[in-house]
């Protein structure tokens, strides 16, 4: 005999962990957003601090004539606007990765699904299978059930791979155009560096700006990475087979190479070997994820043909 509502409690059960998964997140979005926006206060307050003292610099003033007495005011005129520029480019950073942060929680507003009815049907239709089980006072019944427990188990699993690996695909193809706008800009500096003139440098600049303007995005699926590889660590421990601290401070470590208008080649080249180094440790986790995928498919088939056994036996 079969339960008649099983297909219903399967799908109450995957509404469940939808709902938890998602609900899970938004929580996750929301701690980031925090974080985010007290960064956003003390960028704020250090851009205007690097304004104040740049413009003291640029324009006529106390400062602006002093350094200019003592043969100083080119040296401390770039110095400041470097450190400007900086500030500039780290309060924009954070504002984009604001937005797309608020934008996200929208999304998962309107997808969230509410938890109360669904979980009430759920815990009754539980009451009722239990007792029908025992009504049956049949071992194979049970184990049927087990077995059964098992596959929705390995399938959870599975999904929450699947997730896994579809947030590695955004970071792998972001990470690899900012390496090819990267190279890009090595390859100008090249050419400016041999007197080729204004044209490469404003190419090199361009598209230093065209990888700088992937940062926050890059930073942002980053982060969801992270998040997916939380709910899946919890069984499989990929954590302790892949290095992923540099993910964490990825924007970090970009913005101390590549924050001014004038870029040594030096800089350029040392930006690249990071984005490869992450890159190549994102590939890693990625290939990490699909084995253990194949694994868990492999342990479907299993148990598969044990439940058919149990049925037909």
């Amino acid at each position: 005999m079969k339960f008649i509502q099983d297909e219903r409690l399967n799908v109450l059960k995957e509404n469940i962990r939808i709902h938890n998964k998602l609900s899970s997140e938004l929580k996750d979005l929301e701690q980031r957003e925090t974080r985010k926006e007290q960064s956003q206060i003390e960028s704020k307050e250090i851009l205007d601090k690097e304004e104040k003292e740049f413009n003291d610099i640029n324009e006529l003033s106390i400062t602006s004539i002093f350094y200019s007495l003592i043969g100083k005011k080119e040296e401390k005129l770039e110095k400041e606007r470097r450190e400007f520029l900086l500030a500039k480019l780290n309060f924009n950073t954070l504002k984009e990765e604001i937005d797309l942060i608020v934008q996200r929680k929208k999304e998962i507003l309107n997808d969230i699904i509410d938890i109360e009815d669904i979980s009430n049907e759920y815990n009754e239709l539980l009451k009722d299978k239990e007792q029908f089980l025992i009504s049956l006072n049949n071992s194979r019944s049970n184990e049927i059930q087990v077995v059964k427990d098992k596959i929705s188990n390995v399938e959870f699993q599975k999904k929450e791979i699947n997730q896994a690996i579809g947030a590695s695909v955004p970071v792998l193809e972001k990470l690899e155009k900012i390496y090819s706008k990267l190279n890009s800009a090595e390859n100008w500096g090249t050419f400016d560096l041999l007197g080729s003139g204004l044209l490469a440098t404003a190419m090199k600049h361009s598209k230093i700006d065209d990888a700088k303007s992937l940062i926050s995005k890059t930073q942002f699926d980053i982060d969801n990475l992270i998040n997916e590889l939380n709910d899946v660590d919890s069984n499989f421990n990929i954590r302790n087979t892949i290095n992923i601290d540099g993910f964490y401070t990825f924007s970090d470590y970009f913005f101390d190479g590549l924050i001014f208008d004038f870029i040594v080649q030096e800089k350029i080249s040392k930006s690249k070997n990071h984005i490869k180094l992450v890159k190549t440790n994102v590939s890693k986790l990625k290939s990490q994820l699909l084995m253990t995928l194949k694994k868990l498919d492999s342990d479907k088939i299993s148990l598969l043909k044990i439940h058919e056994d149990l049925i037909s036996g």
